[in-house]
């Protein structure tokens, strides 16, 4: 069914909700949801006409701010003009239209708008709705894509005229646009056949789980591997699941193992297909080795071999997870992960689910083999330091990494041999915690072998001393100032000065970001030549530049050149070409500063923002010894003797808690430096893995009493006081940690909103200073107020944005911001609210560009004479990653610190739960091991409360129990004797009575008889008592008969066929198995019945020795030397204590409740009558061993 399901789904996606339907249908979304806002639109201009009707423009301003903002979220922004000025705007995000503007479609410089407008009173209503957003340039913030209440994403474009296979779309107002779906775009996922073929593979698993328990081990294996196998080549070959297939995870650059493990989601499903299998194969499966004994050995270096195995083929995955993926695997920084890295993380538990599985198996398999605990642990501890030798030996990598088999097999040992097969809490909690090491270890050294392979990249590109924000801003401006015919006639122009030439490209082009380069503008007509001093001969001005180009120069953009130089600067030459042949050429070095206030991401392209460097990173360049540049927060000394270790062209080294990757080139030197990661960051790795490893198993076990039947079962009072301790620790735990995080977090943002305003009052008193003297803002020049923003920019490390009282923007330090359409040229809706109508001094809060945000402060400032003059506001926006980041790396702590509490709470909690619980559990194991006539332990607990009078009382009443047994033993045996001399009394009485009666008759008659008669009588009489007692010695021979053994009757015997079928006899016992090793055929002089009576009563006495709580083993060996037969019958029973030793062959000695003590008496008897010899060793606790010797047949 669950196949069908998946065939189904994948056909009908395939076939009925093709590329084409796909396009119709989001057509036919877009068109309803286009008309709604539509209606919309009219719908609010007619809202605010009446509130402007009721209360004027002002009461728009005074109430429903809120409201405003809720139509900004829906991209939806209301204009209102009277005369030609704007005086109303709820929304500052979108570009302001202008008040003559068309209703209808519209393009702008930053996106297509749907208009709609009326005019009524004088006033003139906008309502504007943002339909696609069309930018320059694309980052992690800015995209070009559609308003999302649309339902189109990328891989569509809108047009003004038709093209083929457009589309037509009709506005109410009758205009008119056309989309087009290009080659990128990709139909949209359907939920519901996806999720209906996860339910299709999950119910096709579950039948095959089901399917396994009415199967033999052999059809299993001969039905589901193959089942699997065909099931997992189709989805190779056909790209089935269809509809999974579309999600990322099966995109191969997020994860690509091989052509066989090509994406997340193929790696995924291999792990689940074969966790299947292999708990279905090997569930149940029992081992009947009788025939491979002979083989134990090479059988058991091929079990270890497989564990190995099994343990590199974990350390490798983790490798690939890490080497060939791009999925964030950094658990430390938890804020980062993402649901690949959860699915990553659970491939990985699978992968744990099988290697257990099969380790367990293969111990119960070993154990069959006859190995006893202490022999498998030093095997494997010797074949584990082999393999590590060998592996170092011929440089294998990862071979240390053998050495986590160790613990966990042992382990397992533990669990098998001295728990009952069963892996207990403790045994639990240890191997989730060395997995979650095992794990931790693996990650982290394989991510640092990436990381530094990565960096060994970065810092190449670095190297070559580039500004790539300088290279992408650069096109800008070209292609702008080859427009500008003013520019093009200031370079024409001879009458124009050097200083004003200078004055012009430097306002207009390299303004803001590019005070951080010295700038020349050298203006190249076609008859301009250079003379030099000492040089009677002038040079050609386009000749002279040509050889810089040539000589040093690098292209790396179109009319842009990278200059080699040796002064530690980052040297350009731009190269502008006018129409009249006109060039000028700009010569562009960067200061030795400091950044500055840096240039906003969000006005980065991503493939800039992508080569940047990241705030983690910090760079510098050291030539001839001396610093010469540095980049980030690392602080670097200035000399290179500092830093050890940089003569290699390559070099790592860890100094001062920084980890340095130094590459040298010749004289010049260069360093990418990185925090080292904190003690606290791995333990809350291995935390955060040690949490969610418990929540797979604690699922697992749910899963497999749901699937077993075993859900319903009542858990054990140590269950469920071990499971509400836990609950109390984890959520008391975790509610204090998010109130921490929370209060926190508060206390942070109030920090820095404390530190803006402080900010913006220093740069109020710097304005006021500069521009108070005027009585308007606009009596002062537009250039002096840009150049004193730029200034006080740099001064206090902030962009600068200056409103007029009516909240138009006057200049800002960052113009690229509004010229870009990022932002329209009002202040905020809100601010504006505060200022005007709250009267607020000073106003902070959080806005957003883009989904950027930032902290963004206000304040007004007056002239001399006490008179509003403008608006100053400071927004963040080259600050905003660093806040971002040190928020979130704030938190990111915080969170790594309670994880770790959290998972230390839970394992003390547990361990304290289980050592309470610890007295409860040995008395419910104890009571259920009591058995009468055998050795009952007592339980050690000195403890004086509730538990300790409890123990106290369950001792007692083992004491008593054990006393009552013996006592009842004892009774048993004297009943049983006393009934037999009851039978051999009852069988002399019976003939003596006839014998009495007739003497007592003979008496009496006697006188009266004749002689003839008493001589008839008395033969008669002598006749009936001889027969009498006759009966008399037959019933004594009876019974003596009975005391002793019958006569040996000598044969030749093959002895190892009377073992056999003893054993045979007895090797269905349950929890025992009987084993018998032997080769050929031995043959010795006995009675066969005897031996046969011999080997039943000593396999029955070792099997009856062997406690209910173990899996009991008897092995019996035969050999022969020196004309001798040996037999030994070993067990893992209790053994004998070495006060029974002497009593062991006395008869009517026993251990037991029941029975004679004859057994072991009468198999020393039979024994010694065939010149043989029984003997015994005895290990109390642990087993014992018979040894039968007997002579060997020479026939």
């Amino acid at each position: 069914m669950g196949l069908l399901t998946i065939l189904f789904t994948g056909l009908f996606k395939k076939y009925y909700q093709d590329r084409d339907w796909a396009v119709n249908h989001q057509v036919d979304h877009f068109k309803k949801s286009l008309f709604q806002f539509e209606n919309q639109l009219s719908t609010e201009i007619k809202y605010y006409q009446s509130i402007t009707d009721t209360g004027g423009l002002v009461s728009l301003l005074n109430n429903g701010v809120d409201y405003h903002k809720s139509l900004e979220e829906q991209a939806i922004g209301i204009y209102i003009y009277e005369d030609e000025n704007l005086k109303f705007w709820s929304s500052n995000k979108l570009v302001i239209p202008p008040a003559d503007i068309k209703n209808g479609f519209i393009k702008t410089n930053n996106g297509f708008y749907l208009i709609h407008s009326k005019t009524k009173g004088g006033l003139r209503f906008i309502a504007q709705f943002f339909l696609k957003k069309e930018y320059d340039f694309e980052n992690s913030y800015v995209s070009n894509s559609f308003n999302e209440e649309l339902f189109l994403k990328k891989g569509w474009k809108i047009l003004a005229e038709p093209v083929k296979g457009s589309v037509e779309i009709i506005l109410i107002s009758g205009d008119s646009f056309h989309l087009l779906p290009t080659l990128s775009f990709i139909p949209p996922l359907n939920y519901f056949l996806i999720c209906l073929e996860i339910l299709g593979l999950i119910a096709f698993l579950l039948g095959m789980l089901l399917l396994s328990k009415y199967l033999s081990a052999k059809f299993k294996f001969l039905i589901l591997l193959p089942i699997f196998i065909l099931i997992r080549f189709l989805l190779l070959e056909f790209t089935f699941p269809y509809n999974l297939n579309e999600l990322e995870i099966f995109n191969p650059k997020l994860l690509a193992f091989s052509t066989m493990v090509p994406s997340l989601g193929d790696f995924l499903m291999y792990v689940v297909f074969i966790l299947t299998l292999t708990f279905s194969f090997l569930k149940g499966l029992d081992f009947k080795l009788n025939h491979w004994l002979k083989f134990r050995n090479p059988l058991l270096l091929m079990s270890f071999i497989v564990v190995h195995l099994l343990t590199w083929a974990i350390i490798e995955t983790v490798e690939g997870l890490v080497l060939y993926s791009e999925i964030p695997l950094d658990l430390s920084k938890i804020l980062s992960v993402e649901y690949t890295t959860v699915i990553a993380l659970f491939c990985l538990s699978g992968i744990l689910s099988i290697y257990l599985i099969i380790c367990w198996k293969l111990i119960d398999f070993i154990k069959c083999l006859g190995f006893n605990f202490i022999q498998l642990i030093t095997i494997f501890i010797f074949i584990t330091v082999c393999f590590i030798g060998l592996g170092y030996l011929f440089s294998f990598s990862d071979t240390l990494e053998l050495a986590w088999s160790l613990p966990i097999f042992i382990l397992l040992l533990i669990s098998y041999f001295k728990s009952g097969k069963k892996i207990t809490f403790k045994v639990s909690i240890s191997l989730i915690f060395l997995f979650s090491l095992m794990i931790t270890q693996s990650l982290r050294d394989y991510s640092d072998l990436k990381n530094i392979d990565e960096k060994k990249i970065l810092l190449s590109k670095l190297g070559k001393e580039k500004d790539l924000i300088a290279e992408y801003l650069y096109k800008g401006i070209q292609s702008e100032m080859i427009c500008d015919e003013k520019a093009q006639a200031i370079i024409s122009d001879y009458s124009i000065s050097d200083q004003d030439l200078f004055k012009f490209f430097k306002k207009n082009y390299f303004s803001g970001f590019w005070d951080r380069f010295d700038l020349q503008v050298n203006p190249c007509l076609k008859e301009d030549s250079i003379l030099f001093v000492n040089n009677q001969h002038p040079i050609s001005c386009q000749s002279f530049f040509d050889r810089i180009i040539k000589s040093v120069g690098h292209e790396v953009s179109e009319g842009l050149y990278l200059l080699k130089n040796d002064n530690g600067r980052i040297s350009y030459l731009g190269l502008i070409e006018f129409e009249n042949n006109a060039k000028a050429y700009f010569e562009l070095d960067s200061k030795f500063k400091p950044d500055g206030v840096g240039f906003p991401t969000l006005l980065l392209d991503k493939q800039v923002e992508r080569k940047s460097l990241s705030s983690k990173f910090s760079f510098a360049h050291f030539k001839n010894g001396e610093l010469l540049k540095q980049k980030g927060n690392f602080l670097y000394s200035t000399s290179l003797d500092y830093y050890k270790g940089t003569k290699e062209d390559w070099t790592y080294f860890e100094q001062n808690e920084t980890a340095h990757l130094v590459k040298k080139e010749g004289e010049d030197i260069y360093f990418l430096s990185e925090k080292i990661t904190g003690i606290w960051d791995q333990m809350a790795f291995y935390s955060y893995l040690f949490a969610f490893f418990s929540i797979i198993t604690i699922a697992s076990l749910l899963l497999y009493r749901l699937l077993y039947g075993e859900f319903n079962q009542t858990s054990s009072f140590k269950t469920r006081f071990q499971s509400v301790i836990v609950f109390i620790l984890f959520f008391s735990t975790l509610f204090i940690g998010i109130g921490s995080v929370y209060y926190l977090k508060n206390q942070y943002n109030q920090k820095n909103f404390d530190a803006i305003s402080e900010k913006i009052k220093s740069v109020k008193i710097e304005v006021e200073h500069k521009v108070g003297g005027n009585e308007k803002i606009e009596d002062v020049s537009q250039d002096y107020i840009q150049l004193i923003l730029e200034k006080f920019s740099k001064v206090f490390f902030t962009d600068i944005n200056l409103y007029d009282v009516n909240g138009k923007l006057i200049s800002s330090s960052q113009n690229k911001i509004f010229e870009k359409g990022l932002s329209g040229k009002r202040m905020n809706p809100l601010a504006m609210y505060q200022m005007l109508y709250n009267s607020q001094s000073q106003f902070v809060q959080i806005e957003d560009i883009e989904g950027m945000q930032y902290l963004s402060a206000y304040v007004p400032f007056f002239n001399n004479e006490g008179h509003l003059l403008a608006y100053l506001n400071l927004p963040y926006f080259a600050r905003s990653n660093d806040l971002k980041n040190e928020i979130s790396n704030f938190i990111v702590a915080l969170l790594n610190i309670y994880a770790l509490l959290i998972v230390v709470a839970m394992v003390i909690g547990l361990m304290l739960t289980n050592r309470i619980t610890e007295p409860l559990r040995l008395i419910q194991e104890k009571m259920g091991k009591i058995q009468l006539g055998q050795t009952n332990e007592l339980i050690n607990y000195k403890g004086k409360d509730e538990v300790g009078k409890l123990v106290k009382e369950y001792n007692r009443m083992v004491v008593e129990i054990t006393e009552s047994a013996e006592r009842m033993a004892e009774s048993e045996r004297e009943d049983a004797w006393r009934e037999m001399a009851k039978q051999v009394a009852h069988e002399i009485k019976n003939p003596l009575t006839p014998m009495k009666l007739s003497v007592q008759h003979l008496q009496m008659r006697w006188g009266s008889f004749t002689e003839e008669e008493r001589s008839e009588r008395f033969r008669n009489f002598g006749k009936n008592l001889i027969t009498q007692i006759d009966t008399l010695s037959a019933i004594a021979t009876e019974f003596s008969s009975f005391a002793k053994l019958p006569e040996t009757s000598f044969s030749k015997v093959n002895i190892n066929d009377i073992i056999k079928s003893s054993v045979d006899i007895y090797n269905g016992t349950d929890n025992v198995q009987v084993r018998f090793d032997f080769e050929g055929s031995i043959f010795v002089n006995g009675d066969k019945d005897q031996l046969i009576r011999v080997f039943n009563n000593l396999i029955k006495n070792a099997i009856q020795a062997i406690p209910e709580d173990r899996d009991g083993y008897v092995l019996l060996q035969s050999d022969f030397a020196d004309e001798k037969v040996k037999v030994t019958i070993q067990d893992n029973g209790k053994g004998i204590s070495k006060e029974d030793y002497s009593h062991i062959f006395v008869p009517n000695f026993t251990t037991k409740s029941s029975g004679m003590g004859l057994g072991l008496a009468m198999v020393q008897k039979i024994i010694e009558n065939m010149g043989g010899e029984i003997s015994f060793e005895s290990k109390y606790g642990i087993g014992t061993t018979f040894t039968v010797v007997l002579p060997l047949n020479k026939e």
